[in-house]
């Protein structure tokens, strides 16, 4: 996913590369229905044909979607298949299923307007793919902001820069890669152990409320993109039959992936300090406040009312616990002054150290 600003070239980057490379197609999803990109059934002279969409027909390719915020929350889930397994269904009339091993890069504006309306930009990417499972199906998330070059760098003429190597070089190059199979692509034994290593930083330091990085299978995601690098700088065995990835092609992954996630624009990196220290809060002021709840059954029942419940709002403080209006909002008001919830919607939910430490107390009693 690359989200950002609108007119920071994210599309015409994308379409520049494209055709430098001669691969790949941009669609619009503000242009495409579900059926235009997974497939639908079309009557004609009383027979159901199927139409298969763009992930199909770009079987083994690439696909560029473009304005990502217009696809659907539905849509989202119903795209999980073709993105976690490479494969279209239809269970309609008929049902149909066919390869969509498609290579996907998703564009998307941010739905409140510009980066800098959020405190991180990367919660950008929660307005746009609401469900966790559909996030944390994303290899990697790059969030560009309209500030991160000066305005008087981009009116200035730049000098183009001869290439290295022909477009048709890459292209074959390009080729090369996405023809190797699983077992023509090889590991070497520090690279491997390098993998691990490096997955168990990651998880470390970043938070999994945004489950771009998560310890379950961060590897996975390093390991592509470890085979990513190797794959471009043409590192191989065996005079080409076997892709290559040492130990620095793992380096550098592990270093893409904090290079964007560190940068200001992103703020990936400073949510998750901010997320994993909160876990470490002392909640002692808290049950402080919760003994004063004499004529509620103590700050016992007030642990449990906030335990056995979810969503927390101000109408259920009131029934559970016999409160009036005033006291509930004040409850609140404490709970979000010790990082105890956070607001969600309509609601309130807890954070994940105070469910545990919630549970330990309850237990504890």
């Amino acid at each position: 996913m690359i989200i950002g600003d609108t007119r920071c070239g994210k599309g015409n980057t994308v379409e520049g590369l494209f055709k430098y490379f001669g691969v790949g197609e941009v669609i619009s999803a503000d242009n495409a229905s579900f059926a235009g990109l997974v497939g639908g059934m079309d009557k004609i002279n009383d027979h159901w044909v199927v139409r298969w969409g763009k992930f199909s027909m770009n079987d083994l390719g690439i696909l560029a979607i473009d304005e990502a915020s217009e696809i659907k929350k539905e849509d989202w889930t119903r795209l999980s298949r073709i993105r976690s397994e490479g494969i279209a269904e239809i269970a309609k009339i008929q049902a149909r299923i066919t390869n969509a091993r498609t290579r996907q890069i998703y564009i998307s504006n941010p739905p409140k307007k510009i980066i800098a309306n959020y405190s991180y930009g990367i919660q950008a990417l929660v307005d746009v793919v609401e469900s966790p499972e559909d996030i944390a199906r994303f290899d990697y998330c790059l969030v560009v902001s309209h500030d991160e070059v000066s305005i008087a760098d981009i009116n200035t003429p730049q000098p183009k820069i001869a290439p290295m190597y022909s477009a048709e070089l890459e292209r074959k190059l390009i080729m090369w890669v996405w023809s190797r199979k699983h077992d023509e692509i090889k590991f070497s034994e520090d690279a491997e152990k390098l993998l691990y290593e490096r997955a168990i930083k990651l998880a470390s330091i970043f938070d999994f409320s945004i489950p771009l990085i998560q310890g379950e299978n961060v590897r996975i995601k390093l390991a592509k993109i470890a085979v990513a690098f190797a794959g471009r700088v043409y590192s191989n065995k065996n005079y080409g039959q076997f892709l290559y990835v040492t130990s620095v092609h793992v380096e550098c992954a592990y270093y893409f992936l904090r290079l964007i996630y560190r940068k200001d624009e992103c703020g990936y990196l400073t949510y998750s300090q901010i997320r994993k220290s909160s876990e470490k809060t002392d909640f002692t002021k808290i049950e402080s406040y919760f003994d004063s709840f004499i004529r509620s059954g103590g700050g016992e029942n007030v642990k449990k009312c906030l335990l056995l419940n979810t969503n927390i709002t101000i109408s259920d403080l009131m029934e559970y616990l016999n409160l009036p209006r005033e006291v509930a909002v004040e409850l609140i008001s404490k709970l979000l002054k010790y990082g105890c919830i956070v607001k969600k919607y309509s609601h309130y939910v807890k954070t994940p150290a105070f469910n545990v430490w919630l549970k330990k107390e309850i237990m504890n009693n």
